[in-house]
């Protein structure tokens, strides 16, 4: 669960071991006030890791019953026919690819078993493969995010979670970590001073064109709630659809500038036909690309007190 992806690579989750059970709650310390302000993001992070407990219970031959408590999810585990180690060993595969993908579509079957995987507590998932719909997506992403490079709060918070080079990274061993999105490694503060001159509203929309063009399937998961239950139901789907894309020699990441801000989500699901979605979650899925470091993770011991 631990290797589950997350906002930001934030790792925003707290295990609490039980004699059958696992209790998985968000760690209130990770949170972003600015980019996410309702905790959105953090719950679908919780999510995501929760599916992972999920799909990977049945490789040791257990099945998981999850239960909300007061902030988080309770997972209780009982005996069962060991089942598949398909997902387990997917999940040990993951990565969040931050790159160019083939446009060659993966084949329809798999495209349909993948929105099939997705449909968890109530989500729907939406494969965009209209033009139109396919652009809108493209420059409802590319505004959001120019606007977010241009907020100097969201900015700074943003620089906050950015690892420059591996020893900031081995250091933390959170956060956006730069050599995992395809960007060279700097000293830290060297980094720091160039970012603004890098980094800029123009190439934020060359780099989300180059990444939504070259993408085979752009996936919408939409959900009718928007509270924690609802988002760490968006978690599940996104990461169920990871797993088995991952299974299945494809590549996946989020693409989710456009539904981070609540009026510009809403547009998106007007002009995609989703009437009732309240929460979305924007995600491309394909094949190609190059192979990038992988974002590292926080030891057993900070995520789970008494262990390690």
């Amino acid at each position: 669960a631990r290797l589950s992806p997350s906002h930001r690579n934030r790792q925003p989750w707290r295990f609490e071991l039980g004699p059958v059970r696992i209790t998985l709650l968000p760690d209130p310390a990770r949170r972003l006030p600015v980019a996410d302000p309702d905790d959105r993001q953090l719950h679908v992070s919780v999510g995501a890791a929760l599916q992972t407990m999920i799909a990977s219970a049945a490789a040791a031959g257990l099945a998981a019953y999850p239960a909300p408590v007061a902030d988080g999810v309770r997972v209780n585990y009982r005996p069962d026919v060991a089942g598949t180690q398909v997902l387990y060993d997917a999940g040990l595969k993951r990565q969040t690819a931050r790159v160019p993908f083939s446009t060659e579509a993966p084949p329809p079957a798999l495209v349909d078993r993948l929105v099939r995987n997705a449909t968890i507590d109530g989500v729907e998932a939406l494969v965009v493969t209209e033009p139109a719909g396919r652009e809108r997506v493209l420059e409802l992403t590319v505004a959001a995010a120019e606007k977010q490079l241009r907020d100097p709060a969201w900015l700074a918070e943003y620089l906050g979670w950015y690892r420059f080079d591996a020893g900031e990274a081995l250091a933390q061993r959170d956060g956006v970590y730069g050599a995992a999105s395809g960007y060279p490694g700097v000293p830290g503060w060297l980094g720091r001073r160039l970012f603004d001159l890098v980094t800029t509203p123009a190439r934020e929309r060359v780099r989300w064109t180059e990444q939504l063009q070259g993408t085979g399937a752009r996936m919408i998961l939409a959900t009718p709630g928007n509270d924690p239950a609802a988002w760490r139901s968006l978690g599940r789907a996104y990461q169920q659809v990871a797993l088995v894309a991952t299974a299945n020699g494809l590549r996946s990441a989020p693409a989710n500038p456009a539904v981070e801000d609540p009026a510009t989500a809403a547009t998106l699901a007007a002009d995609l036909g989703l009437r009732t979605a309240k929460s979305l979650f924007v995600l491309r899925v394909g094949t190609g690309g190059p192979e990038l470091p992988r974002s590292l993770r926080r030891p057993l011991a900070e995520v789970m007190p008494g262990q390690g």
